[in-house]
């Protein structure tokens, strides 16, 4: 790791469990090394920090994507490498060193050949390290570490100035909202202490890559395989998180699944808040079949207008169905406020494609 001119930290969920938050922003800070994470890793460092640049792999900001892609070494640590996080185990290069540090030894080379693989907790590994720098005496933040951090934040300043831009399509001007618009309210209003619950899918794209957690160890669960199951996930994160609010990101595909959960989240009293992100699709399908197959199938991909919000009143909760940023930013506030489960129904522009790898051979991300 010392002699690494270009190595990042890819951040797993092994650092939340090991509750070791505060010793990775420490080693980062010390090292001098920018940290990305995968998205059940999302928290691990606080976004705000300097050294904070998103997540990557197949749901991710394509300039963290590009960080691992030029890396000379990757400090792997609570990770499988898996192939969300490595986008199909295509995002490693080949000629990397991989110092891999998981609990668990098998999963140590398994998905990657590693130069040092290092089987423990990931709390112990960062406190022995930081004692391993404290006998060596040396300062292993170079000033080339110092001039490539610096050049990295420049791009991660260029792809927040693109998502503000994105997020000005908030549906006041004549055009449909687009996701980053509510995402930005959500940023801007959403408690610190707050758990979001992502649905697979673009919901967990739109919220992983943008949501911004202003603290470590801030809870970000999604949804491996099952659409629909973020919902009913989000009243079991509220039963065992009371004091915290709870957010349900969602599209409308996912919702319908599970909607008779409203009773339940009604009958227990469970307040949880609902965003459905609703583009009245799969838009996901829908643009895989669009931008790959040049062949839509709109029996499968496209759905009627279903109103959520007035769905969520007749079963007795509270529901607001919203077209515009500053209607979402008002909804979301009073959602905040209730002692209900509030269902937010957000309109959003079926064409906004998700912050995902699918389509890079095709088009150019936008985020």
């Amino acid at each position: 790791v010392a002699g690494a001119q270009r190595p990042v930290i890819v951040a797993g969920n092994g650092v939340h469990l090991a509750r070791a938050q505060p010793a990775l922003a420490a080693l980062a800070e010390r090292l001098h090394v920018p940290v990305v994470t995968s998205l059940a890793g999302k928290g691990a460092i606080a976004e705000q920090h300097e050294l904070a640049f998103g997540t990557v792999g197949r749901y991710s900001r394509r300039y963290a994507n590009d960080i691992v892609r030029e890396a000379d070494l990757v400090l792997a640590i609570g990770s499988r490498l898996g192939g969300l996080v490595t986008d199909s185990y295509r995002l490693l290069p080949s000629n990397v060193s991989i110092v891999h540090v998981d609990i668990d030894e098998s999963a140590l080379g398994y998905n990657y050949p590693v130069t040092v693989g290092i089987q423990a907790d990931a709390g112990a590994f960062l406190d022995q390290y930081h004692q391993l720098l404290d006998s060596d005496g040396t300062d292993p933040a170079t000033d080339a570490r110092r001039k490539r951090v610096a050049e990295l934040a420049e791009r991660r300043a260029a792809w927040n100035a693109r998502r503000a831009e994105l997020a000005g399509a908030d549906g006041t001007d004549g055009r449909e909202m687009r996701p980053e618009a509510v995402l930005d309210v959500i940023n801007r209003r959403a408690p610190a202490e707050t758990t979001i619950v992502a649905d697979t899918g673009y919901a967990a794209a739109w919220s992983g890559a943008l949501f911004q957690t202003r603290r470590s160890a801030q809870d970000f669960l999604r949804a491996d395989g099952s659409l629909g199951w973020a919902f009913p996930a989000a009243l079991g994160a509220k039963l065992a998180a009371p004091d915290q609010s709870v957010l349900c990101v969602t599209g409308d595909g996912g919702f319908g699944y599970h909607v008779g959960e409203l009773e339940t989240a009604r009958r227990l009293g469970i307040p949880v808040v609902v965003v459905i992100l609703n583009n009245q699709s799969l838009a996901f399908e829908l643009h895989v079949q669009q931008h790959l197959y040049g062949t839509v199938v709109p029996a499968v991909d496209d759905f009627v207008d279903v109103d959520y919000a007035a769905i969520a009143r007749a079963f007795g909760v509270e529901g607001q169905r919203v077209s515009t940023g500053p209607e979402f930013g008002e909804a979301f506030d009073k959602a905040l406020r209730s002692d209900s489960v509030t269902v937010i129904d957000a309109l959003i522009a079926k064409d906004a494609i998700g912050p995902v790898t699918r389509y890079d051979s095709v088009r150019e991300r936008e985020l």
